[in-house]
Order: structure tokens, then sequence, then C-alpha cells
């Protein structure tokens, strides 16, 4: 770009991402938390407020990715891993997300009880879908938006930084940093297991597309299921469930047996390189996940 040679994205460059994109979005909700009572004295309540909570994170992503492809002087394309793939990735994609919603979510509910019976009250973020224009709204800023940057954020920069990481350690790390920069622990079990999956199927398509495609459907489905009111597991029937669970492991499965295209140089993973850089944004979301569990 420019007529200057490109930087590798690597451990340093992700660990620094994941860091700046954990304390950004105070800058921006700062600055949106100025504004909004000139706007409604009651904004705390109204839906147009929560929606503009959601895209403070969003702009922040959005920086932290552009300053990456700027730092690397790639296009967000290559930088990212924005390219074509086989259609196979996008049909078992599909599946994976009816089988996360339908049956690996059984998962979080089982945490989510658990917590209870420990004593904690979980709850999940509010999306205001109680109007047919907030519904729609709702499914751009919560819906199309953040499956494009996080995948950006996290399976693009973060995933394309661990590239010397075994693919195994790369899937997990991503599924709990991902969970983790959530900071909602009701959804903890469920996101973990989400990015894992989103990380295996970048990894095994060597495209960021699939997850993208894939992180939309989901948040999608959950939005629509609100504004019907009601959720995946309260209307899962048995043989919903049963078809959910096999679903998910059948694409699991199907994404296992799919060759893995050829990764970079196999040097030694630089652990320490990522951890020491991402720790402010690690220990941040640490906290602010125990904060909220106690909180509630």
């Amino acid at each position: 770009m420019n007529g200057l040679s490109e930087r590798p994205l690597g451990e340093r460059e992700a660990g620094i991402a994941y860091s700046a994109a954990a304390v950004l979005p105070l800058f921006f909700s700062l600055i949106f938390a100025l504004i909004a009572p000139a706007i409604s004295p009651d904004y705390e309540t109204e839906g147009w407020y929560m929606l503009g909570a959601y895209l403070c994170s969003q702009l922040a992503f959005l920086a932290v990715v552009a300053g990456v492809c700027a730092f690397t002087r790639q296009s967000p394309a290559k930088a990212l891993g924005f390219c074509r793939c086989h259609v196979k990735f996008y049909l078992i994609g599909f599946v994976l997300v009816f089988g996360m919603l339908f049956g690996a979510s059984i998962l979080a509910s089982l945490f989510e009880t658990w917590m209870e019976e420990l004593g904690f009250t979980l709850s999940g973020a509010p999306v205001p879908v109680d109007t047919a224009g907030y519904f729609a709204a709702s499914l751009v800023v919560v819906g199309i938006i953040p499956g494009i940057l996080e995948e950006a954020l996290f399976r693009g920069v973060l995933l394309g930084g661990m590239k010397r990481f075994p693919p195994w350690a790369a899937v997990l790390l991503s599924g709990a940093l991902f969970s983790l920069f959530h900071q909602n622990p009701a959804q903890t079990v469920y996101q973990f297991l989400f990015g894992c999956v989103f990380a295996l199927v970048v990894i095994k398509s060597g495209s960021l597309l699939p997850a993208v495609f894939m992180h939309v459907l989901n948040n999608a489905f959950i939005i629509v299921y609100q504004y019907l009111g009601a959720e995946p597991g309260e209307t899962a029937s048995l043989v919903l469930l049963i078809a959910g669970l096999i679903a998910a492991v059948g694409g699991i499965a199907c994404l296992l047996l799919c060759k893995t295209p050829p990764r970079e140089e196999r040097e030694r993973p630089r652990y320490g390189i990522f951890f020491l850089y991402a720790s402010l944004g690690i220990l941040y979301c640490a906290a602010m996940w125990a904060l909220t569990l106690v909180a509630v």
C-alpha cells in the first residue's frame, strides 16, 4: 500500500488490539453519556440509548481494526481474511448455528442454573424490540454490524495474530477471549462455544466470511426470538433439542474432516508476547465480568 512494504500481523499486534478494543469503548461511551441527557432526560430507559450503547463498542472495534490495517499496511481483505471460500463452509455454518441455538445452548442453560444455585442472579443484555422500527434497527445495530466488526477483530486480527499457535490452542484461546470480552456471565458458556466454532470455521475455510455469515445469522435469530417474546431454549421441543445436538456434533465433525489450508511459517509461538500486550484487556474484562456477576 502506497509503495511501502507490508508488516506481518503477529502476537504483539493481536495483544495490543485486544487491550485497545477492551478499553477504547469507555471513551466512546463517555462521550455518548455526556450527549444523551441533552437529547432526553429519561435516556437510560429508551431504546435509542440502548442501541447507541451497542454502537459505542462497535465504533471502538472499527477504530482498532482500521488501526491494525494501517499499521500492517495491508488492505482489510488481506489483513483480515475477507476472501472467497468454498460454499460448503456456509452450509456447514448454517447447520452449526442451528445446532448451537437449539442443541449446545443447553450447556449454557445448565451453567446459568448452576450459577443461580450458588446464589448469583444472571441476566442477559436487553435489546429494544418493542416496536417494528426498533426491531429493524436492532437487526442492523445488534445483528449485522457486530457480526462484521466482531469477526474482523476476533477472528481477523486476533486469530490472524495467532497464526503460529497450534490450531487447537488458537481455537480455545479465541473462544475464551471472545467470551471474556463480552463481560456477560449469563452468556459465558454460549459465547465460548461460539467463539471456538467461529475460529475453527475460519481456520478450516481460510476465510473470515463464513464466520461473519454465522455470527450475523445467530444474532438475527436471537433478535427475532426476542421480538416474538421467546427464547430458543424456551420454545425448543425435545425433537428440536435432539436435532440441534446432532447438528452441532455433525457440523463440527464435518469441519474437522475438511482439509486445513497451509499455514504460515511454523516458528515457535510467542505466547508470552501475546499475553503481555493483551494483559490490560484481559484483566479489565475479567474485573468487569466479576463485577457484573456480583452486581446482579
